[in-house]
């Protein structure tokens, strides 16, 4: 589904404040301001709708954007080439994604992969049919078919197959490609789960206790259940087990 553009996405972009300064029928006008030390940067936004045309970016750009410092965003139902006049257009989806990755789950992520070793002899294991087991994976928890939607995964294999060796494989893939995925893996031993966590813990609950040691604490707190689920259609939670 496509979404609109609005101020508090630039938020999730590292912005402190930002207001609308003109909504037309075929783009919105978006002013942001960042604090850098004692400097005060202001970015301008032009979002262009889905029914944007040629003739009304051109319109945009002559009337909001005089010396040609403003950022042009489209929804991935964008009509607009990757570049206009000079201007390069950026999926909203992905522009949100690439500064949630790098705001508030770089840390997480870079430790995730510190602290994961990668089995330098793993080899990717084949189901009964022969089948590549990761590719599988990696779909699934990407949500590349809808087919999967509610449906939890289950890895069935003998003691000393390497279960855990392709959980954190998976994570290690996962984590390293976070951005482009549009997906962050949370990675769960089972002694966490049995020491620290109840029968009763809640999905949020599992997401805060992992990612709390964090810069991705404040996200969790203040923008992860409230403004991801409310105005980003951008969290799907899938489990392998």
């Amino acid at each position: 589904m496509s979404r609109t553009f609005h101020c508090d996405d630039t938020k999730l972009l590292g912005y402190r404040e930002a207001h609308t300064t003109r909504d037309e029928p075929s783009y919105t006008v978006v002013d942001a301001e960042a604090r850098a030390g004692l400097e005060t940067i202001t970015t301008r936004f032009i979002y262009l709708k889905s029914n944007c045309t040629r003739g009304a970016v051109d319109d945009a750009l002559t009337r909001y954007d005089p010396e040609g410092n403003s950022r042009l965003l489209q929804p991935a139902s964008g009509r607009m080439p990757q570049g206009v006049r000079g201007h390069p257009v950026n999926q909203l989806e992905d522009l949100i994604w690439q500064g949630l990755v790098d705001q508030y789950f770089d840390e997480y992520l870079r430790s995730g992969l510190d602290g994961i070793v990668a089995d330098e002899h793993f080899i990717p294991p084949s189901d009964s049919e022969g089948s590549d087991v990761m590719t599988a994976l990696n779909n699934y928890m990407i949500g590349k078919n809808r087919n999967d939607d509610g449906n939890l995964m289950v890895i069935k294999a003998g003691a000393g197959v390497g279960k855990t060796t392709v959980s954190r494989t998976l994570f290690r893939q996962l984590a390293e490609k976070a951005a482009l995925t549009k997906t962050i893996p949370i990675y769960v031993e089972a002694q966490h789960w049995k020491n620290q966590l109840g029968a009763d813990s809640s999905l949020y609950d599992v997401i805060r206790k992992f990612l709390s040691p964090t810069q991705c604490q404040t996200f969790t707190r203040r923008h992860f259940l409230p403004c991801a689920t409310e105005r980003l259609p951008v969290l799907h939670f899938r489990w392998i087990r």
